[in-house]
């Protein structure tokens, strides 16, 4: 049965909680069948809306989670009239989004990787990117829990590295495999390459998770999470990211207000 979806800045997404995700997964892993699940958030929306040939990539993943406040937000505006009034009020009043969003809630890449392990201990794991001591940390943080990582490597989504890759994580036995080459790299290698890992089951794209995992970058709190305010905790703590905060913050929202289109359901 095909699940529904709430398209967003032509990226499609599944409304669906954090267990109905690993009850995807699970089922996934199970039926030996290939599952792509991409975590896009503002910037990557706001990349698929200026470039199509990745706009139709994402339309391609069986799972599509959304992994940012923001499109929560516009799942929210855009379920009623559009207009102006509407769209100050719903930028103004985060709190009501989390209540109202026809999302049920934030899905991010760094809570399902937790979620997960918690879940699937001993389901074979490979994790594919971020740096050297990055990679090298989580991996011996993750075994030393209990969970089953097969192989980890930093590397890169050069094309002329592929076949190596590739074949590691083959050699591995790997049922799932995480991504961290950041948008929309790590959504454009799993795409190429998934259909040639035949041991691959579940295959995710998420981001920055694997510093926040390792404790290399912090996590705002959770109650900033949860009402919206993350972005400030970024900027206070790591101001170098401000051009990409400001494209979440403001100019997401005002993509999102100029379409004028209701794509919703």
């Amino acid at each position: 049965m095909k699940m529904k979806t709430i398209t967003i800045a032509t990226v499609p997404f599944h409304p669906l909680t954090r267990e109905q995700v690993l009850d995807h997964l699970d089922r996934a892993l199970n039926n030996g069948q290939q599952l792509f699940c991409v975590t896009p958030n503002p910037e990557i929306c706001l990349i698929a809306m200026r470039d199509p040939e990745f706009a139709e990539l994402l339309n391609t993943a069986q799972l599509s989670l959304p992994d940012g406040f923001g499109v929560l937000w516009a799942g929210r505006y855009l379920a009623g009239k559009p207009s102006l009034l509407r769209w100050m009020g719903t930028l103004l009043s985060p709190g009501k989004t989390v209540r109202v969003s026809p999302f049920p809630e934030r899905v991010t890449g760094t809570d399902i990787m937790q979620a997960f392990f918690k879940r699937f201990p001993k389901r074979k794991v490979f994790l594919l990117g971020a740096s050297e001591k990055v990679s090298q940390k989580l991996a011996d943080q993750l075994r030393e829990s209990g969970v089953n990582i097969v192989g980890h490597l930093s590397g890169d989504d050069s094309a002329a590295k592929e076949p190596g890759i590739r074949k590691m994580i083959q050699n591995s036995g790997a049922e799932v495999l995480f991504v961290a080459f950041g948008a929309p790299r790590q959504e454009r290698w799993i795409a190429r390459n998934l259909p040639h890992l035949k041991s691959v089951q579940v295959a995710m794209g998420i981001g920055g998770a694997f510093d926040f995992l390792a404790g290399e970058r912090k996590r705002a709190p959770l109650w900033m999470r949860r009402s919206g305010l993350e972005w400030l905790f970024r900027l206070v703590i790591e101001p170098r990211r401000i051009k990409r905060i400001f494209n979440a913050t403001v100019v997401f929202p005002w993509k999102i207000l100029i379409s004028r289109k209701k794509s919703l359901f």
